[in-house]
């Protein structure tokens, strides 16, 4: 079955580990959709490795490598390399699970690449 609606993760922390990532994973094996990857700092790379080594989920996992500061923008950095991964993947939906403060940052971008959102 082709797969409609395909998503990208950002942010994996408690929230989405313990609501989204569960959901999202047993959505896919009902319903067209497919998770393609997830967005978290590197500095995360232990928990999120432990916590897909346990779930037995093979998601591709985009790490940068540190924050940034939403009131000064998204670095162009940043942009970037997820404008390539949304063109590689065909990403078309995101669910935006950071920090609160940096949700608006994150939409602006969805929005600009016309992907659909969940916050």
């Amino acid at each position: 079955m082709k797969k409609e609606a395909r998503i990208l993760i950002i942010g994996f922390g408690n929230h989405a580990r313990r609501i989204y990532g569960p959901r999202l994973h047993e959505y896919s094996k009902k319903y067209s959709l497919e998770v393609v990857g997830v967005v978290e700092l590197l500095q995360a790379k232990p928990v999120i490795d432990k916590y897909f080594a346990e779930k037995k989920y093979s998601y591709n996992v985009f790490y940068f490598d540190k924050p940034f500061n939403s009131e000064d923008g998204m670095p162009e950095e940043i942009r970037k390399k997820l404008d390539q991964i949304v063109r590689d993947n065909r990403v078309n939906a995101v669910v935006i699970t950071t920090d609160p403060l940096s949700h608006k940052i994150y939409a602006l971008w969805a929005l600009s690449n016309q992907l659909h959102i969940l916050m």
